[in-house]
């Protein structure tokens, strides 16, 4: 008799298990494939702006880790069924998941997984970040610090994400309302009581030494709010901020005081039930990496370097490497060489702005030019400020050549020339007067695209159409401006030479953003303003706007009270202008500070320079030059001296002497090797 097969229920829930388990580890393989795409994304928008912006994003960490979960997915493909369900519990894709959800709601990320130290100094000097503003305020004191024994680890602690610019630390902790219990349970945490026991726990809590009894979760708070506790950004504390994407609040009092314990310790803390969806990668990646130049002002202020890459032959033209040359202008060849600067960083970043510079810039820039400068040097250099009109014009000694002049004094008519002077007087007294009316009219002829094609001329890069030509030369202290900077510029300035005193400080005081290859300086303004630890106090310094400042403005309609007084105006107008530059809606930027808007190009060009006496006469390869003679071998040199002596003793003494030059003296040897050298 036939019997009817029966499936056995316990063959069949497991395979069942095994289905779902190596379905799960699939759908991890695709989620973590679809994390690491994102993240590339974002490495390219990393390596597109790398050209304009000084700082290293660090994102390997992070990358490498989700790689290490993709390739744990396909070893557990392999595995049996109950190695496959431990690795998918184990799996840290879920916290990489998180992580980089609360990477993407970020701005201005600048570290992923990154370990700050607080006590070694070789240590905080080994982890700093190239462009960040990040410093430590006791470095000097580290190693005794360390010597002594910090209750602090000497480890560190690893911050998830570094954002807005340095001034914002997270970490995301995927702990639950259910384990966060067991953990306060473990320490023998008691919230139980009467309201005076509570008040007498609690004041047992603060005024206790011994916090090893903290929870896990308070003690990482506590851990990196002391970190971010000696580290300035911008004279500003780091803020930490603990996420916290499966607790929940108001589920549990013991789990609320926990989490007011994280917040007494300086965290910010968010959880499930706070946060903001998730982002799309596309939405948001500008403001991850925002491009540095988006936040530049609407006039830009230009510093002596900027200035003389813009003319240097370096950046214009295709330069080879002489023997003459110093290492680090064979080097700018080099460089050059690989990656164009104005096609590839100067242009892009002026874009169409407007641009000034400070007289002592541009006179600094002008006696460069006219000691080492090329002629086409000098020629840009005159397009680039407006000084080059038709026919040649050279201001560069504020004068016209002769013919120009005279030309110039023939146009002036008959009756603007002075006749009460002596013929000296109105020979000079005119060709002043032609001088200044040429110069008037041959700037009023030059526009800015004539400016444009002028320069095209003198480039075999693209000149951009919108190059705002020519530069207008300002006053350091344009209507007033740096009456309104705080006292702290003024002491940041002391160390200053006068010309980076001058730009440095209108950009400043202006609210225009200065741009600059001096990375020296640069450096050295944010960490003078840095040891002002109390930021809010160059805040006070600006003050607000008084009422003696200005009675009335209507900042909507743009019109200002008929009894206030122009210069008051322009008073509040500078201090609204130093807000707007600092971007207070930028975290990243101290509240209320007017912090100086720069820029730093991460190279600079010089001028070609002129050959030195004395130079070597070969190729760079070490090879002479064609059609070029070459220096004679020294027992032929010497010869040549002696007869050359003889032949002028021989004249003092009143015999006639026959030249044989250029063709040299009959000594076979001496032709011999004439013809050789040239050879």
């Amino acid at each position: 008799m036939a019997t009817d097969s029966v499936d056995d229920p316990d063959s069949t829930q497991s395979g069942d298990v095994k289905t779902s388990t190596f379905a799960a580890i699939d759908d991890l393989a695709t989620r973590a494939k679809l994390l690491l795409s994102e993240v590339m994304t974002f490495k390219e928008r990393v390596q597109f702006l790398k050209p304009f912006s000084e700082n290293i994003i660090e994102i390997g960490a992070f990358k490498g880790m989700v790689e290490a979960e993709i390739r744990g997915c396909e070893r557990l493909s392999d595995k049996s069924e109950s190695e496959a369900i431990k690795g998918v519990i184990s799996c840290n894709l879920p916290f990489a998941e998180h992580v980089w959800s609360t990477v993407k709601r970020s701005k201005n990320v600048l570290t992923l997984r990154k370990r700050i130290y607080t006590t070694s100094r070789a240590r905080v000097l080994g982890q700093k970040m190239a462009g960040s503003a990040m410093r430590h305020i006791d470095l000097g004191n580290l190693e005794g610090a360390a010597k002594g024994g910090s209750k602090f680890k000497e480890s560190g602690v690893v911050v998830d994400i570094i954002a807005d610019s340095g001034r914002t630390w997270t970490k995301v902790v995927l702990i639950t309302n259910k384990r966060l219990l067991f953990d306060l349970a473990k320490e023998g945490w008691d919230s139980g009581g009467s309201e005076d026991e509570d008040e007498d726990d609690n004041n047992a809590r603060a005024t206790s030494s011994d916090e090893d009894r903290d929870v896990p979760l308070v003690k990482t708070a506590k851990d990196l709010s002391h970190a971010a506790s000696v580290y300035r950004v911008r004279g500003k504390t780091p803020r930490v901020h603990l996420v916290l994407p499966r607790i929940q609040r108001d589920q549990s009092a013991e789990v609320d005081a926990v989490l007011a314990d994280c917040e007494a310790a300086g965290a910010v803390v968010s959880c499930a039930d706070e946060m903001e969806p998730t982002p799309d990668i596309q939405d948001v990646l500008h403001a991850m990496i925002p491009d540095p130049t988006a936040s530049f002002t609407e006039t830009l202020n230009l510093d002596c370097t900027i200035l003389l890459a813009l003319v240097s032959e370096f950046s214009h033209a295709k330069v080879s490497k002489e023997p003459w040359f110093s290492r680090a202008l064979n080097r700018q060849v080099e460089v050059e060489d690989n990656e164009n600067l104005l096609p590839s960083l100067l242009y892009p970043a002026i874009g169409g702005h407007k641009l000034v510079a400070t007289k002592e810039a541009v006179q600094r820039m002008r006696e460069i030019v006219d000691t080492i400068g090329t002629s086409s040097e000098k020629a840009r250099t005159a397009i680039l400020l407006g000084d080059e009109g038709d026919g040649g014009h050279d201001k560069q000694d504020g004068a016209l050549n002769k013919a120009q002049m005279t030309i110039a004094f023939d146009s002036v008519p008959r009756g603007h020339k002075p006749d009460s002077l002596d013929a000296e007087q109105s020979r000079i007294h005119g060709a002043d007067f032609a001088a200044e009316r040429f110069e008037s009219a041959t700037h009023r002829s030059k526009s800015q695209a004539e400016l444009v094609k002028e320069m095209q001329e003198w480039s075999a890069h693209p000149v951009p159409e919108n190059w705002q030509l020519p530069i207008r030369v300002v006053d350091q202290n344009e209507d007033g401006c740096q009456s309104s900077l705080p006292s702290a510029a003024q002491q940041v300035a002391e160390r200053m030479t006068p010309i980076n005193r001058s730009v440095f400080l209108h950009g400043w005081a202006a609210g225009r953003t200065t741009i600059t290859s001096n990375r020296t300086v640069a450096k050295a303004i944010e960490a003078d303003l840095d040891k002002f630890h109390d930021a809010t106090e160059l805040e006070k310094q600006i003050g607000p706007s008084k009422d003696d400042d200005i009675k009335e403005v209507h900042l909507e309609d743009n019109t200002v009270d008929v009894d206030a007084s122009e210069a008051s105006a322009k008073v509040l107008e500078t201090k609204r202008n130093l807000r707007s530059s600092a971007d207070l809606t930028d975290p990243s930027i101290p509240d209320g500070i007017a912090w100086p808007h720069m820029w730093v190009c991460p190279t600079s060009r010089s001028l070609v320079g002129k050959e030195k006496r004395g130079a070597k006469k070969q190729d760079a390869d070490g090879t002479k030059e064609e059609g070029r003679a070459q220096r004679l071998p020294d027992p032929l040199t010497r010869e040549q001296h002696r007869r050359h002596g003889l032949d002028m003793l021989s004249r003092r003494a009143g015999y006639e002497v026959e030249d044989l030059r250029p063709n040299g003296y009959p000594c076979e040897e001496v032709l011999a090797a004439k013809n050789a050298s040239l050879r």
